[in-house]
């Protein structure tokens, strides 16, 4: 996995983390990263978060500032069948099953976190969710989320659950054939896999104008096509 390398003039910014480099202050910050290495005016840092499977665990999030589609690839036979929800933002509801061929349009979600789940009749209606593995019933990381080169987010499912008699665990093959086909997600529109750009976008309603200010300045460098929607010239 190559290191996510993000390049800022006069700013720290990297993973889940923005600080200001005037006056150090802390604009986001949930993840731990590796020492920033000054060059020239600017700072590279590196992201440390990496996983086995690329994308596994991670989680999807709106923008606020599009509508959500995702289009269902059906799944391969003998895969069993399994009912896709939208879990939040709002009220549960079904998006379709995983042999559907079809796209749905789930409208402007809130900005924040997008959480899918997926029902398993054949494993005793197991229900799992996007994120991390403490979401699921048998703690286990059940979905790889991940941006596309065309800037759609792939969500991917396995659901079979961990057999401790045999200790079998898919999470601990990743290269087997058929892991994380059960079910195969593509979301378009106002989605994406870094949480960083909620975050941000949220920081431009701050009472700070500091905040606002770096925000904008951060959004129009790292995410230019976020910051043309959010209004930013």
């Amino acid at each position: 996995m190559q290191p996510n390398w993000v390049l800022t003039a006069g700013l720290i910014f990297a993973g889940l983390m923005l600080t200001s480099s005037t006056n150090g202050q802390t604009l986001i910050s949930r993840q731990r990263i590796s020492r920033p290495v000054a060059n020239g005016g600017a700072v590279l840092v590196k992201s440390t978060r990496e996983s086995r499977l690329v994308g596994l665990g991670n989680q999807l999030y709106s923008t606020g500032l599009e509508d959500v589609r995702v289009t269902i690839t059906p799944a391969n036979e003998p895969t069993d069948r399994a009912a896709i929800y939208l879990v939040s933002p709002g009220n549960k509801r079904l998006i379709a099953s995983n042999y559907d061929n079809k796209s749905v349009n789930l409208g402007r979600l809130e900005a924040g976190e997008i959480v899918i789940g997926v029902e398993a009749p054949s494993e005793n209606n197991a229900f799992y969710k996007t994120g991390e593995g403490s979401r699921n019933p048998d703690g286990l990381r059940h979905a790889v989320v991940r941006r596309k080169p065309d800037g759609s987010v792939e969500v991917k499912f396995e659901t079979s659950l961990h057999n401790p008699a045999t200790d079998w665990n898919w999470d601990r093959i990743p290269g087997r054939r058929g892991v994380l086909e059960d079910v195969m997600l593509t979301f378009t529109g106002g989605v994406t896999a870094d949480a960083n750009v909620p975050e941000l976008l949220k920081a431009l309603q701050s009472p700070d104008p500091s905040q606002r200010q770096t925000a904008a300045k951060v959004l129009k460098q790292a995410y230019p096509r976020m910051a043309k929607l959010a209004g930013l010239r």
